[in-house]
């Protein structure tokens, strides 16, 4: 780590946060007459960025980009609006940080599936990536609200989604999908009109959770209900050899 450390003045509004060490925050010097106290200073600022991410990630997610307000954020957060701005510089680069900070949990995922999918079948690939797919859409719904937000119409940070996130797996289900259809291990169609049809229908329920309960009595993420909507997800899309 480079030793030098950049003194960066504070606004006045700024005075008592402490400096990130986190992408974007600058390294800086912190007052150290104690060493605890530092820690505890450092600590905090690390707390306070967060928490303006986690909110950030849900706003961005709901809302969309345009309905979305930094200074909501700041309110949300419990911290002044120049902290939004010192730790994230704007809004645009917020929702970069809050995007990658949402999908890190799918590229995580994605990486397993390929390592742990060297050597299978193709229709053993797509068993295993569309039961990850429904578990890991229970347990990050916001991730899929967040692609339909920005999905409705073409911008820079659509561009952002496909290139750094779902253009290499989109294409490689698709040639899967293709290999398991001249297997006759999957049902017949365009590969990537099929692929559009099995995200809506694993997505849905999550992202509709609030319609769902109201019309069903049930939660869509409960373990059995998520189980039960695999099993059907299954049944629709791989066919049962006679």
């Amino acid at each position: 780590m480079n030793k030098r450390k950049t003194l960066i003045k504070n606004p006045p509004t700024l005075q008592r946060e402490p400096r990130a060490t986190d992408v974007g925050v600058a390294q800086v010097s912190v007052p150290t007459t104690r060493k605890g106290s530092s820690r505890r200073y450092m600590q905090r600022g690390l707390d306070t960025r967060k928490r303006i991410l986690k909110i950030a990630v849900n706003e961005f997610a709901q809302r969309g980009f345009k309905g979305t307000s930094t200074r909501t954020i700041a309110k949300l957060a419990s911290v002044p609006h120049t902290l939004v701005v010192y730790y994230f510089k704007n809004k645009d680069e917020l929702w970069i940080t809050a995007a990658r900070e949402l999908f890190q949990p799918f590229l995580d995922w994605e990486f397993q599936y390929l390592e742990e999918l060297k050597g299978k079948s193709a229709v053993e690939r797509l068993k295993f990536v569309v039961a990850g797919f429904v578990r890991f859409s229970a347990k990050v719904p916001l991730f899929h609200r967040l692609m339909a937000n920005e999905g409705r119409e073409p911008s820079k940070r659509l561009k952002f989604l496909i290139t750094s996130f779902n253009a290499r797996s989109s294409k490689l289900i698709a040639q899967w999908i293709t290999e398991a259809q001249s297997d006759g291990e999957f049902i017949a169609g365009d590969p990537f009109m099929l692929l559009y049809e099995i995200v809506g229908a694993v997505t849905n329920p999550f992202a509709l959770s609030a319609e769902f309960k109201i019309i069903t009595g049930r939660s869509p993420f409960a373990p059995g209900a998520v189980e039960e909507h695999l099993n059907n997800i299954m049944r629709l899309f791989f066919p049962e050899r006679s």
